[in-house]
């Protein structure tokens, strides 16, 4: 996989591209049934795949904050990569970026990547105050033979999965739903404190988490590659192992939270 920090500087190519663009908080079931869909249209017309993605939160600079996050950076990078994906063009969410009319932004792609296929959520919006839609793209690549599909948002236990529903699921401790609508069980990197060995603090600040509350989980010491079963209860941010094997001041744990088990009482 080629990463590029900036449209500018797209690797060329003799095939054509199949392209995404979005933010794909904690890549939920709703994303992977986009790049699924990117993936396989582009084997079928032997093109090369490219996501458009972000490296901060478009919201931190519309809105002023940082919505806590569902995974990391580097899981991002790591997950498109396992995923085949040829192209990560991953971009600062600028504010030229984030005031561009549609129709500008549309013609930076055209410039830059000019894909033969696009692949976007029914819902995916874009430019200046959100005024773009798949309609504009749809008209817009008519003119230069852009083929689009947009992929139908999905829906779980009678909502649409989206990263903000399943962010609250995470805070209100329902990892059920959570787990379900991501794919994947849930997952936060620990960090021991020094001076307090059941003790653990999120080693990603912005990470989302349950308020309170005692959880089961399985942790992975990401030194040893040791893998065990722990509880760990959840105060102000900081996880404090109840039961399950010491932890070691000199490493750095990933803790998944068990989707089939609420806050123990």
């Amino acid at each position: 996989m080629t990463i590029v920090e900036s449209l500018k500087k797209m690797p060329k190519s003799k095939r054509g591209i199949a392209l995404t663009i979005g933010n794909f908080e904690g890549y939920h079931i709703g994303h992977r049934e986009i790049v699924g869909t990117l993936i396989g249209e582009a084997k079928k017309q032997n093109l090369l795949t490219c996501i458009i993605t972000f490296k901060n939160h478009p919201l931190e600079l519309l809105k002023g904050y940082e919505p806590e996050r569902l995974w990391s950076r580097c899981d991002k990078i790591i997950t498109f990569y396992r995923e085949g994906v040829d192209l990560l063009t991953y971009l600062n969410f600028s504010r030229e970026f984030a005031y561009q009319e549609p129709e500008d932004f549309l013609e930076l792609i055209r410039k830059s990547i000019n894909p033969s296929l696009l692949c976007l959520g029914e819902t995916f919006r874009f430019g200046r105050e959100n005024r773009g839609d798949i309609d504009t793209i749809r008209n817009y690549g008519k003119k230069y033979h852009w083929t689009f599909h947009a992929v139908k948002d999905l829906e779980m236990f009678d909502v649409k999965v989206s990263s903000t529903y399943i962010r609250n699921r995470i805070k209100e401790g329902d990892f059920k739903v959570a787990n379900s609508m991501l794919g994947r069980k849930y997952s936060i990197y620990l960090a021991p404190y020094e001076d307090k060995i059941d003790r653990m603090k999120l080693f990603i600040d912005n990470m989302a988490v349950p308020e309170n509350g005692t959880y089961k989980g399985e942790m992975i010491d990401l030194n040893s590659k040791d893998y065990y079963d722990t509880i760990v209860r959840f105060e102000d941010r900081v996880a404090k192992i109840i039961d399950g094997k010491p932890i070691r001041a000199d490493s750095l744990y990933s803790f998944n939270f068990d989707g089939n088990m609420g806050s123990i009482k």
